[in-house]
């Protein structure tokens, strides 16, 4: 064992060192600093070395950034469970990519019937929860719709403003009893329905007129995408036409026409030429009246911002499926037809609009509030083909603009605000229901089909989930909606909250190599 200079203290090991180092080479310089502190040459070597070393360490290249910090994990059973169930909601996994994700981070490998056991025992919990919920909802617009994945039908009552999923239950039969059921169960959870968006179905609509006082609104955009079916359909046979006669055009310009063969296909040319002429013009009349329906089923004015009637909207249509049935073609008289008879239930959110827009303008007065409306009117036009249409346009927007900007001054953002909310707010369709089906249809193939063991948790999530952008941006469907909900999230509401503390490690689970 080495001898240890206990007077010596650090900063006396420092100093020797650093003396040592910066007069390197001098004569005497060792022998006379270990005979001041009464130590062997030895020792003022090692102390010179070792601050070399330091030195060395202290200016090292490093990795960026900051320090890697780390800690343990243990894994407990509740964990483990959350794991599962946010795997499978979050991140669309199904069984096997839940045990194979596991065993990657957790090094844990839950067998497929303990993974569905999970699932189950998180998607009766969630019921629970979901069931405690008071829905308080008054005057609510409910947009309503069929869904059918994996071959059952599924019925779906969407909260409008909200986006809250009110109910969602797989249906043996997809009828009229089926939906009367909902509208039960909805009101027993103190959900005032005053109007009901859905796609024309008539199962739907057969529920829909039994509940008294119910507006029955059908979804604008359905109705369109039927206009725009036939317009693309008289569009394609525009190209085809205009197709055959450059064909023919290149076959006739090497031959006599005087000729008997080149006769033919100079007459064959001629016809072919007509059709195509045919065939753009009626596409081009479809399209103008395909235009003016768009602009009939919008029941504010865009050149003055007055709301129209129903009626006004109702003859305008009228004339339009007239001039329709010119044309030629079964698509194009099934979908004039079909507008005849949907016509009022498309133009039932006028009522609705009529009287929210009279209420804002006993606070803010007529003049601001039509001066606003014609402005967002405009906003909302169809869209221009060519230039002239869109200087025009884009005029009147400026002026609609520069109107209300006179007329408001300083409140203009917020007067604006509330008109926009208000033509916003009021329910014009189904099209929101139309999105639970994008959302349920990642879980259809992945979870082997959705029942009660998995729709019941999927509402929670989705009515949890905190909207990233968009109008509802930092809000989740259960705070819009107003309802009271129970501390921490999703998970913790059925059971699977993080513990805190130290947590045992489980060594029971099925665990492979």
């Amino acid at each position: 064992m080495g001898f240890m200079y206990q007077h010596i203290s650090i900063e006396q090991r420092a100093q020797i060192g650093l003396t040592a180092v910066l007069f390197s080479g001098a004569y005497g310089l060792v022998t006379q600093l270990a005979r001041e502190m009464g130590t062997s040459r030895k020792f003022i070597y090692v102390q010179a070395e070792r601050l070399r070393m330091a030195v060395a360490q202290s200016f090292a290249c490093r990795p960026p950034g900051p320090a890697p910090q780390s800690h343990a994990l243990i894994i407990d059973r509740r964990r483990l469970n959350r794991a599962i169930v946010t795997l499978g909601l979050v991140g669309h996994a199904p069984e096997r990519a839940i045990a194979a994700c596991l065993a990657e981070l957790y090094e844990v490998v839950p067998s497929g019937g303990y993974i569905n056991g999970v699932l189950q025992q998180a998607s009766r919990a969630a019921a629970e929860v979901q069931a405690g919920f008071a829905l308080p909802l008054s005057q609510a617009q409910v947009e309503a719709d069929e869904l059918f994945a994996v071959g059952k039908a599924h019925l779906v009552a969407v909260d409008h403003p909200s986006l809250l999923l009110l109910d969602l239950k797989q249906a043996d039969h997809c009828d009229t009893p089926a939906w009367a059921e909902v509208w039960t169960r909805l009101r027993a959870q103190g959900v005032d329905v005053a109007r009901i968006g859905s796609d024309g179905g008539k199962a739907l609509a057969g529920a829909i007129a039994h509940l008294p006082g119910v507006e029955h609104q059908l979804d604008l955009w359905h109705a369109l995408r039927r206009v725009g079916r036939v317009e693309r359909c008289l569009e394609q046979g525009a190209y085809s036409a205009i197709a055959r006669e450059w064909e023919l055009e290149k076959k006739v310009k090497s031959m006599d026409p005087k000729q008997a063969m080149g006769g033919y296909a100079w007459q064959q040319y001629a016809e072919a030429r007509d059709t195509a002429e045919r065939e753009i013009q009626r596409y081009e009349q479809f399209h103008t009246l395909a235009q003016w329906l768009r602009a009939a089923l919008e029941v504010i004015d865009p050149g003055s911002g007055d709301l129209r009637t129903q009626e006004m909207c109702l003859a305008e249509i009228t004339v339009i499926t007239t001039l329709m049935r010119t044309l030629a073609g079964d698509g194009v008289r099934k979908v004039a037809t079909y507008l005849d008879k949907a016509g009022p239930g498309l133009l039932q959110y006028r009522n609705t609009l009529a009287r929210r827009l009279e209420h804002l303008a006993a606070e803010m007065g007529d003049e601001g509030v039509r001066l606003l409306c014609r402005e967002w009117r405009l906003k909302r036009g169809a869209k221009p083909r060519g230039e002239a249409e869109k200087t025009v346009l884009r005029r009147a927007q400026q002026q609609a603009h520069l109107l209300a900007l006179l007329h408001w001054g300083e409140g203009y953002v917020q007067a604006r605000a509330r008109v926009v909310h208000v033509l916003d707010d009021v329910m014009r369709g189904s099209s929101l229901a139309e999105c639970v089906n994008s959302w349920l249809r990642p879980y259809a193939d992945l979870m082997k089909g959705l029942g009660e063991r998995f729709l019941p948790l999927f509402t929670l999530y989705r009515n949890s989930h905190v909207f990233a952008r968009g109008k509802r941006a930092g809000h989740s469907p259960l705070e819009l909606a107003g309802i009271d909900i129970p501390e921490g999230d999703w998970l913790d509401w059925i059971g699977l909250g993080r513990q805190k503390g130290k947590c045992r490690s489980v060594r029971s689970l099925p665990q492979r190599a």
